[in-house]
């Protein structure tokens, strides 16, 4: 599907998400087998780090809770390491959609060095809670 020289990480932080990360893992894994996954256990203090290498996924195991930004740089340090051309966050708790990874490489693949998704464009199915709509729109004031 994608260039042949291609290679494609998809980084999934994740913080005392075993409820919810092995059905993000599958979902993953049944969109695309041209990528691969390694899950982030942020310092969870549940069974996150189990529940995901009970899936087969590289789990990188941090000792304490870094929160978002350093699970994420961890994650992209790791493609670095290991010479990734591509790395995509991808949340542990289930609110992105696997079916959407393909849109954002193809446009990575027209020559853009990042791209970023959005549950906010228009004609998209999540409808954010009351509460949390109303926090965002506060927040913006």
């Amino acid at each position: 599907m994608y260039g042949d020289a291609m290679r494609i990480l998809i980084i999934v932080p994740a913080f005392n998400e075993e409820k919810n990360i092995k059905r993000v893992i599958r979902q993953l894994k049944e969109s695309s087998k041209d990528w691969d996954i390694v899950v982030i256990n942020d310092g969870s203090l549940d069974n996150t780090y189990l529940e995901a290498k009970e899936e087969g996924c590289k789990v990188i195991d941090l000792p304490c809770n870094l929160g978002i930004g350093g699970a994420v740089q961890t994650g992209l340090l790791y493609a670095k390491r290991l010479n990734y051309d591509v790395a995509i966050q991808f949340d542990g708790d289930g609110q992105h959609r696997a079916e959407y990874i393909d849109d954002l490489i193809l446009e990575i693949e027209k020559g853009y060095d990042l791209v970023v998704g959005s549950r906010f464009l228009e004609g998209y199915f999540y409808k954010p809670p009351f509460l949390r709509r109303l926090g965002i729109k506060f927040l913006l004031f």
